[in-house]
C-alpha cells in the first residue's frame, strides 16, 4: 500500500468510495473543489503490488488501485478531519490509521495545535481507531447526522505545531 496526494483524476473515485462509505456523500464536483482549495489535504491509499504478493484482491502486474482517502482541512491553527473511508473489502486492515497518521503529521507541520471530527455515536469501530490515535472526547452534536438520524461525538487532539512534527503522537507531559 502507498500513500499519496489525490489529484483531480482521484475525485471519481472517491466519490465512488465515498457512495459506498457514507449515508450523506460528497458528490463528484464537491471533491473536485475541495481539491482545488489550498486549505484541503486529501490523500489517497492504493494497492501497490508486487511480485507474488496479494493485497485486497490485487495480484502482481495489475495497476494500483485506490482502496481509500481522506479529506480534511487546516485553518486558523486547527485542522478537521472531514472524512476517511476505506473500500468495505479492506477495511479493519490498517488503512484509515495510515491515512490519519499523515494527516496528523502534515496537519503539526503546518502549525495546526489542535484537530477535531465528528464521528456517529454508534460507529464504535471508527471511535476505536481514534482514540489508539490519541483523540478524546470534547463534546456530542444532538442528531447531527441524518439517514439515521444519529448524535455526533465530537473528538478532539493535541498537535502541539511544528515542535510536535517529528512524532505526532509523542506523550505530552502535564506540569
Amino acid at each position: 500500500m502507498s500513500l499519496r496526494a489525490a489529484g483531480p483524476e482521484d475525485a471519481a473515485v472517491i466519490a465512488a468510495m465515498e457512495q459506498a462509505a457514507f449515508a450523506d456523500p460528497w458528490t463528484p464536483e464537491s471533491v473536485r473543489g475541495a481539491l482545488w482549495a489550498p486549505e484541503y489535504r486529501i490523500y489517497v491509499a492504493e494497492t501497490a503490488p508486487a511480485c507474488g504478493s496479494l493485497y485486497c484482491g490485487m495480484t502482481c502486474g495489475q495497476a494500483p488501485a485506490a482502496v481509500g482517502y481522506l479529506i480534511g482541512r487546516i485553518v486558523a491553527g486547527e485542522a478537521e478531519l472531514m472524512r476517511v473511508a476505506c473500500d468495505q473489502s479492506c477495511r479493519r486492515q490498517g488503512i484509515g490509521g495510515a491515512l490519519l497518521d499523515l494527516f496528523v503529521k502534515e496537519a503539526a507541520e503546518a502549525g495546526a495545535q489542535e484537530m477535531f471530527l465528528e464521528v456517529r455515536a454508534g460507529n464504535v469501530p471508527a471511535q476505536q481507531l481514534y482514540r489508539k490515535k490519541g483523540f478524546v472526547q470534547a463534546g456530542i452534536r444532538k442528531n447531527y447526522y441524518r439517514h439515521p438520524q444519529e448524535d455526533a461525538l465530537v473528538l478532539q487532539r493535541h498537535l502541539g505545531g511544528a515542535d510536535e512534527a517529528e512524532d505526532p503522537f509523542a506523550p505530552v507531559r502535564i506540569s
